[in-house]
């Protein structure tokens, strides 16, 4: 998973099931998938990113009209991304962009004061209007990238570059599991200044597992 190698890879080299090897990423993906930012605080950017959607893996497939290859008309999802200036993070992957989801998923997480650099949507709008947050908007149409010369939007796009990148050697992934593959690519922006070693993947997973399972445990 560190080398972000196939599920037929790993079951090979580890010797074991492909099944097998299934199950084990998938435990490991869903407790990375809970590793995301409580708070985001200062100047914090926004902007969603596109993934083609897929079925891949689904056992109940149904026969859709084919289309040429190289189309751009495949189904597409949007995983809108918040990341602030101190590294914290918050994703969430939507089927439908709208104001009530954006509310639902991010309202939360602002802390107060703070400023949203976005892109020109008119969601992002109403959603600082209707919650006075103090917004500044980068219309890349026009060709704004940076205002006053700290208020910009590169850093979140930067961010689904390198998403991208990671998710490549997989050809796609589910869609019904791409929120579990956000977080695990979370786990390694926020660990990417440490030693990014199986051995340290393996502890960082357990000690999270502990500690979810001290809190959730009676007193």
């Amino acid at each position: 998973m560190v080398e972000s190698k196939s599920l037929r890879v790993a079951a090979k080299e580890c010797g074991i099931n492909l099944t097998t090897a299934f199950r084990w990423r998938h435990k490991f993906l869903k407790l990375a998938d809970s590793l995301m930012s409580n708070k985001l605080e200062g100047i914090v950017e926004m902007d969603e990113t596109y993934f083609k959607y897929s079925k891949k893996g689904s056992r109940h497939l149904t026969a859709e009209k084919a289309r040429k290859r190289g189309s751009d008309k495949a189904p597409k999802i949007k995983a809108v991304i918040s990341i602030d200036r101190s590294g914290h993070i918050a994703d969430h992957v939507v089927s439908h962009f709208t104001l009530a989801q954006l509310k639902a998923d991010f309202l939360s997480k602002f802390a107060d004061d703070l400023v949203l650099c976005t892109d020109g949507h008119i969601n992002y709008e109403y959603l600082s209007k209707q919650e006075k947050i103090n917004q500044v908007v980068l219309n890349r149409s026009f060709g704004e990238r940076v205002k006053d010369k700290v208020f910009h939007i590169q850093t979140v796009n930067a961010y689904h570059m390198r998403l991208k990148q990671r998710l490549a050697p997989f050809h796609g992934v589910a869609t019904n599991n791409l929120h579990k593959y956000l977080g695990w690519f979370r786990w390694f922006e926020l660990n990417k200044h440490g030693s990014l070693s199986p051995a340290s993947f393996m502890k960082d997973m357990l000690c999270t597992a502990f500690q979810k399972l001290q809190r959730t445990e009676p007193s």
